[in-house]
């Protein structure tokens, strides 16, 4: 321990869970390495996610979906019972001895480069989606127009067109 952290622990009733780094600071690290834990179920999501948007395999993107959900949920969780060291973080910082300063600022640097990667998987991903529907829509809008051309000729939708003897073509 160095010789401010141990004044600085000095300072502290020994034990204290909420004011001693000795006590706070395994619990910290944990807590970060749960959140990269989840990170990495979030990465590994979407790859399962990447693979039904393409295939554009509805039920499995929905199953994915929701694992997802689970995992964000997760996050949320750590990220409430962390949030009090998040806010005070230069000084929680200073408290805490220099490996595992070291280790808290590797979990918070690998968390925030997981998040990026997931961010861009997403953005990937629904861009995929909107040109998947956007060719839907055309697709629709072709089927519309044929139908609208074969009712405008007096026809049905499955190819009747002139059945109702509308228009005949005799010879006189």
């Amino acid at each position: 321990m160095t010789e401010l952290n141990k004044a600085k622990a000095e300072q502290v009733p020994a034990g204290n869970p909420h004011t001693d780094p000795r006590v706070w600071g395994p619990h910290l690290v944990r807590r970060l390495e749960g959140q990269l834990e989840q990170c990495r179920r979030l990465e590994a999501l979407c790859k399962r996610q990447r693979e039904a948007v393409s295939t554009g395999n509805t039920d499995a993107l929905l199953t994915v979906l929701a694992e997802r959900q689970g995992a964000i949920d997760e996050l949320a969780r750590i990220g409430e019972e962390i949030e009090p060291f998040r806010v005070r973080w230069e000084s929680v910082m200073a408290l805490v001895e220099p490996p595992e300063r070291e280790r808290m600022m590797e979990l918070v640097g690998a968390i925030g480069e997981a998040i990026e990667l997931v961010g861009r998987h997403d953005e990937l991903d629904r861009a995929a989606l909107e040109q998947q529907r956007a060719s839907v829509a055309n697709e629709l809008a072709v089927v519309a127009n044929r139908r609208g051309a074969v009712a405008a000729y007096g026809g049905t939708a499955r190819g009747n067109a002139g059945a109702s003897g509308a228009w005949q073509d005799q010879e006189v």
